[in-house]
């Protein structure tokens, strides 16, 4: 990284993936033909799980190449009168698995529908287990995960940034 004042501590990169509404997943196949596509993501432990369709380009891609990188922000503010951007993201990269264990998918899609979902226990898996045929969940193993804080430093709790003015 260029700017070292900028980077984002284990815990602060941590923070942003769990922070974030969504993570940006960037595949290769097709003798590395990059491809990029949002996901419904959720960090737990040292991994982290998404779902999707049964079949696709994505799980295609993972399958031939299982490298993978995960792009998540939790912030940008633009700062039209600075030509610049507050932003705090961070890049989770490992190698994606589709997940075999049905009771690894189901607590996967757990993890993933309280984090998404207002639903109790009890409709969350019966909602679970009735999609169970058509979906797939895919777990990055993450070997490395970085973080960046342009333009304001963690407040306190939140993990979130407060712009500030130079």
């Amino acid at each position: 990284m260029r700017r070292k004042g900028e980077r984002a501590t284990q815990e602060e990169a941590r923070r942003i993936v769990e922070e974030s509404e969504y993570g940006f997943l960037a595949t290769a196949g097709n003798g590395g033909m990059p491809y990029g596509v949002p996901v419904s993501h959720v960090l737990h432990g040292q991994a982290v799980y998404f779902h999707c369709a049964v079949e696709g380009r994505k799980l295609d891609n993972i399958r031939e190449n299982p490298s993978v990188c995960l792009t998540c922000v939790s912030r940008a503010e633009p700062l039209p009168e600075r030509y610049d951007v507050c932003y705090a993201c961070a890049v989770v990269e490992g190698r994606a698995a589709l997940v075999e264990d049905e009771a690894e998918v189901v607590e996967a899609l757990r993890l993933i529908g309280r984090r998404y979902t207002k639903y109790d226990d009890e409709s969350l898996d019966a909602y679970i287990r009735g999609n169970l045929h058509r979906t797939r969940v895919c777990r990055i193993d993450i070997e490395t995960i970085t973080g960046k804080i342009h333009g304001g430093a963690p407040s306190g709790g939140s993990g979130s940034t407060a712009c500030h003015q130079p």
